[in-house]
Formats: structure tokens, sequence, C-alpha cells
């Protein structure tokens, strides 16, 4: 039996280190790179974007994305997280476990993916590792949306991780993309 699990996309942030709107950056956009990676490994794939983000809308109208408007223009991460997170919830399909992914790393290779994706459970935080870095996706069970739901602020997910650290499992892989963002033009 299938596991039921999705993809939450952050993209409501600003690019301040980046100096402009970087997930239209490159000949193909950032964000449709990072998109493709996920794409086939995922039913269902939800993206927070900024409210007032039209250029966006545009860009994934033909994709079958869902799109979470963020609440305000000044979101951070963790109100991404918690709003992608409090949507789903309230989706009527019941996931196991949603896969985050920031939607600035566009080299996460899919054997990756499907590798956490085969481990994860309602119970487990799956998190991969680089050459003892921890990278992205990280794959958050059921069990831990309540929590996530609460978070605010730039964190991210961190506080949930460590607190609920006995149901963290790392993964070691062998894809340098777990921890490759882009972050400056070069």
């Amino acid at each position: 039996m299938k596991k039921s699990t999705c993809a939450l996309v952050l993209a409501a942030g600003f690019s301040v280190r980046y100096g402009s709107d970087k997930r239209f950056s490159g000949s193909e956009p950032l964000l449709l790179r990072t998109l493709k990676n996920i794409i086939n490994s995922f039913d269902t794939i939800y993206l927070v974007h900024r409210n007032n983000d039209e250029k966006i809308i545009a860009l994934l109208e033909d994709l079958p994305i869902n799109l979470i408007k963020a609440p305000s223009d000044d979101i951070c991460l963790g109100t991404s997280i918690g709003v992608g997170i409090e949507h789903l919830k309230n989706s009527q399909t019941k996931y196991e476990s949603c896969a985050i992914f920031l939607a600035d790393m566009p080299f996460i290779k899919e054997e990756t993916i499907h590798e956490l994706q085969s481990i994860q459970s309602n119970n487990l935080i799956v998190r991969p590792k680089f050459e003892k870095k921890p990278g992205h996706p990280v794959v958050f069970g059921s069990d831990f949306f309540d929590e996530l739901i609460k978070i605010k602020g730039e964190e991210g997910a961190s506080s949930v991780v460590k607190k609920n650290s006995k149901a963290l499992n790392i993964i070691s892989v062998k894809d340098s993309g777990v921890i490759e963002d882009i972050d400056y033009p070069k």
C-alpha cells in the first residue's frame, strides 16, 4: 500500500541575501528547476507563496501545484511552514507525512527523495545528511503537524526537531544537493 505523503515547498521569502527575487533567476526560473526535482515523486505538492504574488501564480498555472497564499507580505520561514501544514491538514486527504522543501534547492536528486519516502511514517521525522551536514527536505510524520502549525518567525522547524529528537531519523546520503541552496547570484 502506498503511503500518503505530500510535499510542501516554501517560496514566500524575499531573497534578501540574493539581492533580487531569486525564484525567477536563470534562463529557467530557479523555482521551476526545484519543482522539476520534486514533481515526479509526489501525488500532491503544496507551495506557499507571498500574499500578492501574481508572477508565481502565472508561472505555475499549468503545473499540478496547490498554491497557498501566505497571510501577509511580511512572511517568515516559520509562518510559511505553519500556514502550509495547516492548509494540508485541513484538506480532504489525510497525509501520513509531509516533506518540507526550500524553493532555492534545485539540486536534490529524485533518488534521495525516494529514499527518504521509503523510511517515513506518521511518527518519524526523517532528515538527510551529507558529509555530517544536515540537509533538506525534512519529512515530518503527521504526529508532528499540530506542532508545526504553531511555528512562527524565522526559526523554521528546528524547534520541533529538537523537541522530538527521539523521533528523528537521520539518513546519510551521497547527494550534496540536500545541502546546496542558492543564496547569492554566483
